[in-house]
Formats: structure tokens, C-alpha cells, sequence
């Protein structure tokens, strides 16, 4: 990227930035209805949830706002909260929410673990509602993380076309995404045994589309909103059987049966 060009990519972001305080601080409608974030990691299913949600006329839920700095020219956000705050004042007459994760949000507050805490308290003390959603197999997680990435290839609708193509994993990288996973994890579980929310498991609640309708339905009264009928186009991008997915699932195995992660094998295969 030329200097004009990195110039310009670095204005953007930060014009979009400080037009989101102008927004926080003279909004143009007072706030009426209720507002949540989609507290989770990578790979935890959050774009088929906010699929789920948006189905219902009430909400409207962003993605990842926090993405564009993390991926851009500029690595920082100087107030977080005010940048949330602002982007829900877009929307005084619907129910606001967005896809936080965890990781971006701790790598754009300078990288420390007691920023997003911070954060996290400060939009509880606001009035905001948190939905805690997270994998139960840190295994799966890394993955379908690691294939992903490899694929270019984050989500798949029933409409289009896909060719599954087997992908070759790094023991070295599976175990350093393990252990980015374990650590937001944890870092989460902490932050989230002091704060009122509710809890979606993958496993439990999305990885099958016959649960989708009653958790959406429990997120609904959570949000103090009526139920609807929901239902994606969104498939799964891995496959049950992770053979499918994996060209040395035997090493991979192997791998993992010698370390901390053994536990999560007999699972491998739901």
C-alpha cells in the first residue's frame, strides 16, 4: 500500500470514528428501547444468531463493530463505549444490538484485558443487556477457525454452491488458536459470573436448527419482546464427521491426544 493510499484508508476509519462521537454526544432522538451486545469469540455462531434475531421487526443488530479497526490502518479506538453508544442512538425506535467479540474489543483498548472489563461495566450500568454466547468444544472452535481462515470461507447460505476442500492443519497453529480460544474463554466466564445475561451454548441451542425457534424465543422475553417466527438461510460450513474436513486428521488426533485438549476428542464427531 502506497503512502497516499495508507493515508487515505487511515482518514476514512477515523472520520467514521469521530462522526460516531458527534453522534454520542448531541444524538438526534432520546434512546426509547432497549439495547444488548452478542458477547462471544470467534467460530461461536454469532452471524447464525443475529440471522435468528433480525427475523424480528423490533431489532436491529450489527455485526462486528470493531472489526474494521482491528483489520485496518488504525488499531485503536480512543472512547469505546461512546462509538457503541452512538451507533445504537442510530436506531432509538428498535431494540439495538451487535456482535461483540472479545478478542477485538481487547486489542483495540491498547491490548488490556481490564479495558474490556471496563466496558463491560459501563454498558451494564447504562442499561444494556448481554447475551453470553459460547462453544463448549474449544477443539471444534480452533478448527473450524483455522479452516476458515484457510477457505477464506467464514459462512455458507443454502443457496450457494459449496465444494467442501480438505485443508491441511499445523499442530503448531492448532495449539496457538487453542490457546487464544481458551483464553478469551476464560476471560469471559470470569467477566460473566459477575453480570446478569443469558447464556446460549452452540452445542446446545444452534448447532441444530430444530432448537433455533426456543432459543430465540428465551432471547426474545429476555429482551422483553414478543415472539416471531424465525428461520436462516445459513448452513454449516464444516462438516459433522471432521475426516471430511481434515487431510492429516490422524496426526491431528495424535496431536491432541497428548495434550491438554484430550478431553474434547470423543466429541469431534457431533
Amino acid at each position: 500500500m502506497n503512502s497516499l493510499t495508507h493515508f487515505k484508508a487511515r482518514l476514512k476509519l477515523k472520520l467514521k470514528e469521530f462522526d460516531a462521537y458527534r453522534h454520542y454526544i448531541q444524538p438526534l432522538t432520546p434512546v426509547t428501547r432497549g439495547r444488548f451486545a452478542i458477547v462471544c469469540d470467534y467460530r461461536s455462531g454469532s452471524t447464525l444468531l443475529i440471522s435468528l434475531l433480525s427475523k424480528h421487526p423490533d431489532i436491529k443488530c450489527d455485526k462486528e463493530l470493531f472489526l474494521p479497526f482491528l483489520h485496518g490502518e488504525i488499531k485503536s479506538v480512543s472512547f469505546p463505549f461512546a462509538y457503541i453508544q452512538a451507533q445504537a442512538d442510530k436506531y432509538p425506535q428498535q431494540v439495538y444490538g451487535f456482535d461483540l467479540k472479545t478478542h477485538q474489543i481487547i486489542h483495540t483498548c491498547w491490548g488490556r484485558e481490564a479495558h474490556f472489563r471496563k466496558i463491560i461495566t459501563t454498558m451494564y450500568e447504562k442499561g444494556w443487556q448481554f447475551i453470553y454466547l459460547r462453544r463448549l468444544n474449544l477443539v471444534k472452535q480452533a478448527l473450524s477457525n483455522i479452516l476458515a481462515n484457510q477457505r477464506q470461507k467464514w459462512k455458507h447460505l443454502a443457496t450457494q454452491d459449496f465444494e467442501r476442500e480438505k485443508v491441511y492443519i499445523d499442530c503448531e497453529v492448532l495449539q496457538r488458536t487453542l490457546g487464544i480460544h481458551d483464553t478469551i474463554t476464560k476471560i469471559n466466564e470470569v467477566i460473566f459470573s459477575n453480570f446478569p445475561h443469558c447464556e446460549v451454548i452452540y452445542e446446545r441451542d444452534l448447532q441444530n436448527a430444530s432448537n433455533h425457534q426456543a432459543t430465540v424465543d428465551r432471547i426474545f422475553t429476555y429482551l422483553d419482546l414478543e415472539s416471531v417466527p424465525t428461520s436462516t438461510q445459513l448452513r454449516r460450513v464444516s462438516a459433522s464427521d471432521w475426516a471430511e474436513d481434515v487431510q492429516n486428521i490422524d496426526e491431528v488426533i495424535a496431536f491432541l491426544s497428548n495434550s491438554p485438549y484430550c478431553k474434547y476428542l470423543d466429541l469431534l464427531q457431533i
